[in-house]
């Protein structure tokens, strides 16, 4: 495959998902990982403990009050397991963190938002997280965090959040969403129909890092922060 063939193979199932520029992208390093959040893959048992421990000790670092949204998304940023899963609207994003390394068998996930919201809550929309907080005229407890960590929403499905960009990474990497419901299963056997996996074939896979490097699409970009620019700039001098 020639890299135009594989951009006209992202379209294509682009345009099959969605009409529109709205598909969102994720990128992974092996075509065997599932669309699963961190705490439903890993060895943390407690997922509630863990969010009001962090909401606890956080208090004092944040030096403000911060809603529970705000803190399952800072929760995320950290690297702390959580039922959310990382997208963009960036391709050159998705293919960053996919050909990031030395992937064994990198692709790139599609996903149409809209539809796995209407599957899960029956309303066809990205969700703003700001219509969650308690005192909005939005406001539906079915969207409470403490509901969802204890599986009591009523949402099975996972559904599509576009929280405000409160930090550089997140705007970096034009970061959205999705929130696994009450079901463990990943969302490619929930919502089959909502997503596409498109493989990177191996040819491909030093020529796409070369251009992403060319287009400033590197660790500094896509992470700039002080752990970014010195991810950058060890590669950069090895």
């Amino acid at each position: 495959m020639t890299l135009e063939e594989f951009f006209e193979k992202i379209e294509f199932e682009a345009k099959q998902l969605l009409q529109c520029n709205d598909i969102w992208y994720r990128g992974h390093s092996s075509c065997s990982y599932q669309l699963t959040p961190t705490i439903n893959r890993g060895s943390i048992k407690n997922e509630i403990a863990l969010f009001y421990d962090y909401k606890t000790y956080a208090a004092a670092i944040n030096g403000e009050h911060k809603g529970d949204w705000e803190l399952l998304l800072d929760m995320q940023h950290y690297g702390l397991p959580t039922r959310l899963l990382d997208w963009t609207t960036s391709l050159g994003t998705a293919l960053y963190f996919a050909l990031k390394g030395s992937p064994e068998s990198p692709c790139i996930w599609l996903l149409d938002p809209y539809e796995l919201s209407y599957q899960s809550t029956g309303s066809e929309v990205v969700y703003d997280t700001t219509q969650f907080d308690s005192s909005s005229i939005t406001y539906n407890e079915s969207f409470d965090v403490s509901k969802i960590i204890v599986r009591e929403s009523g949402l099975g499905k996972p559904f599509s959040i576009q929280p405000p960009h409160s930090n550089r990474r997140i705007a970096a990497q034009r970061g959205r969403f999705t929130v696994h419901g009450n079901s463990r299963a990943p969302i490619e056997e929930q919502c089959p129909n909502v997503v596409k996996k498109v493989a990177i074939p191996s040819n491909l896979v030093q020529q796409l890092q070369k251009y992403l490097a060319l287009l400033g699409i590197d660790d500094y970009s896509q992470l700039p922060d002080h752990e970014g620019l010195s991810a950058f700039l060890k590669g950069k001098y090895a």
